[in-house]
């Protein structure tokens, strides 16, 4: 792991103060796996929430001690835990053996107390051997077609998860998935749109960001030009 991975990103954690986990179906052999090295390594507590009988098999399985977690019986495990975090009695929400259905729903609910009135949205944050920084994906999950202004919060979303993760200044670089035919001139314009308005925010406290602006703007006008005299294809 290099010093830019989630080494840092885990000595951050343990100079906070202690964190308490909350897992739904906590008989998900990997999830409770992970909890029980995150508490080992003094990075969080759990509360384990499910079945018990369950949760105690599959511990006993992987050789756990389950003495130092808190069990809490719950045939809704994701409205338990979505309830528990709402509530302040604990601080993250963990998915185990419960249907991704069933844990979006139990935190989509507004009585569980955890919306904040901003689109929710998925990033994935990776570590490879081969790149120096952490890596950071979104949305790859919940937005299937999102429009330029949820564009906008999800990439917001991934760059205060990006701050809050150790990456003061992160680079963002605005993607199109097709597999297909041709990027069309509507959604590339979309995406220039989209770029515009989150450099525009950042060149407004860097001088030398507004000059990198101006060159990537001449670049992209041109790649636009090229792309209405139809020699921009998809390959």
């Amino acid at each position: 792991m290099t010093e830019n991975g989630f080494t840092i990103v885990i000595q951050r954690v343990k100079e906070a103060r202690s964190r308490r986990i909350a897992l739904a179906g906590a008989d998900d052999p990997m999830a409770l796996e992970a909890v029980a090295r995150a508490h080992r390594e003094e990075l969080a507590e759990a509360t384990l929430v499910g079945n018990p009988a369950a949760i105690r098999a599959t511990a006993a399985g992987l050789g756990l001690d389950l003495s130092p977690f808190e069990l809490i019986e719950s045939a809704d495990a994701a409205g338990t835990t979505a309830a528990l975090v709402g509530r302040g009695s604990c601080d993250v929400l963990m998915k185990g053996s419960v249907t991704s259905k069933d844990y979006l729903k139990a935190v989509l609910n507004e009585g569980h107390g955890l919306r904040t009135g901003r689109l929710l949205s998925h990033v994935m944050v990776a570590a490879l051997p081969a790149y120096p920084k952490l890596l950071f994906l979104t949305d790859a999950a919940l937005n299937i077609a999102p429009t330029l202004s949820e564009k906008a919060d999800i990439l917001r979303n991934a760059v205060e998860t990006a701050r809050r993760l150790g990456v003061a200044r992160p680079k963002v670089a605005v993607l199109a998935a097709v597999e297909q035919g041709e990027l069309d001139l509507a959604r590339l314009d979309n995406y220039r749109k989209l770029r515009r308005e989150l450099q525009h925010q950042a060149a407004r406290t860097d001088a030398g960001a507004r000059l990198q602006e101006k060159a990537r703007e001449r670049q992209f006008g041109k790649m636009m030009h090229n792309f209405k005299k139809g020699h921009f294809k998809e390959r």
